[in-house]
This record gives C-alpha cells, structure tokens and sequence, in this order.
C-alpha cells in the first residue's frame, strides 16, 4: 500500500512536469544559463504529462492492478515457502501429505527443497477443485497449520484470485471461464474488470487476513511442537 500511494504521488508530480519544465527553461533563460535552458526545452517533448493525468483522473488504474498483482504473487510466495518448510523440517507433515494421495519423491533419504515445493504443487493441484479459501485452508491443514477464513474474506479472495488470473493471462476481461469460477463476478461478463478503490481496499483487506491468519497458525504450530518435545 504504501509503495502504491508513493507511485500515485509520483503520477501526480508527473502530471505537473511540463510546467515546471517550463518554469525551469525560463528561469535558466533568465540566469544566463541557455544550455540547460534548451535541455529543458527538450524535455518538454518527452514529458509523460498526458498520460499521468489521464491515469489520475481513471483513478490510477495502473497502479492498482500491478499492485494487486504483486500483492498476490507475494502471498503465494508466502503459502508456499511456509509449507516447503514445515516439510522440510516436520517429517509428519510430509506423511500428512502423502496420506492425501500425494505422490512424489524419489527416494531420498532426505527430503530436498525441490522435492518440497513439487509437493507443494502437486497439493495444492489436488485440491484445486474446491472452493479457494477451503482449498488454501485444506493445503496448509496438510502440514498442520489450521487457517481461520472469515466468510467475507473467502469471497473477496476468490474474487482476487480470479481476477489476478484474468489480468495475468486474459487482460482482464471476465469471460465464461471466470464466472464459472467464481459466479459473484458474472455481472461483469464480456468486460474488463475495473478494479474500483473499494475493491483495492477490499483486496488488501482479504491478503491481510490471510498473512495475520497464517502467522497466528504458524505460531501455534510451533508451540505445539514444543510441547510435543517436552513432554
């Protein structure tokens, strides 16, 4: 959020730089200074003044959906990364996994990161089929971690991941694939989503919740396995 409110701050300053440009070959004129006068001047062709007002006044557009992109590329990284090392270092965890119907190693006498994140993948693809929320919740229940998903952010999390799909692969236009996905997104079908700031927020809220969820799972994980070597 706050290196999305920076880029919008720097659109703005984007917006006004023609006529600082401007104020700046004159001021130079009037120093004296003609060389960087007419390197001012040059600039004034080049300046992105028309775009950045146009992207202020469509409410940042661009900004919010790299934002919301790289939002949930971090999480992602962040889900899995936490499970690769719970299997890593949990040997329980790994038969958890392997008692879903999960295949994979080749027989190593111990588990390597590779080996982990293509667990990882092989999970998460086998429970691909449910609904999102339920599907991360049942990919960490896998490893021991139980994640709490209030229903309001299982809907805007769908709605996310849908539409970080749609931007990523389809530029954003929610058609029949999308909707048969995630059906609170059908009355925007045959158009590209507009990603509103109440949405943004939204979403910001619902990737939050997960992270604060997550570490409050990992946390009583850990304590957990305290215990367990204490007693």
């Amino acid at each position: 959020m706050q290196i999305a409110g920076s880029t919008k701050r720097a659109i703005v300053a984007l917006e006004n730089s023609r006529s600082l440009l401007v104020i700046t070959a004159d001021w130079m004129r009037q120093k004296g200074n003609t060389e960087m006068a007419d390197k001012a001047v040059e600039l004034l062709s080049d300046a992105p003044d028309d775009w950045a007002r146009k992207e202020r006044e469509q409410d940042f557009p661009t900004v919010k959906r790299h934002s919301l992109i790289s939002m949930w590329g971090a999480l992602e990284v962040a889900i899995e990364d936490t499970f690769v090392q719970i299997l890593l270092n949990d040997p329980f965890a790994l038969a958890s996994v392997f008692a879903l119907g999960v295949k994979g190693g080749k027989g190593h006498s111990v588990l390597t990161e590779r080996d982990a994140r293509m667990l990882y993948r092989r999970t998460e693809s086998k429970l691909r089929h449910l609904p999102f929320a339920e599907s991360l919740q049942q990919t960490l229940a896998s490893v021991g971690l139980k994640l709490i998903v209030r229903s309001h952010h299982a809907t805007i999390l769908a709605e996310v991941n849908e539409v970080r799909n749609t931007l990523l692969h389809r530029g954003g236009l929610i058609d029949s694939r999308a909707i048969s996905r995630v059906p609170s997104l059908a009355r925007y079908e045959g158009t590209i989503f507009p990603i509103s700031e109440d949405f943004f927020l939204k979403s910001f809220d619902g990737i939050s919740s997960i992270v604060v969820s997550m570490m409050g799972a990992v946390g009583e994980y850990a304590l957990s396995k305290h215990w367990v070597q204490h007693e």
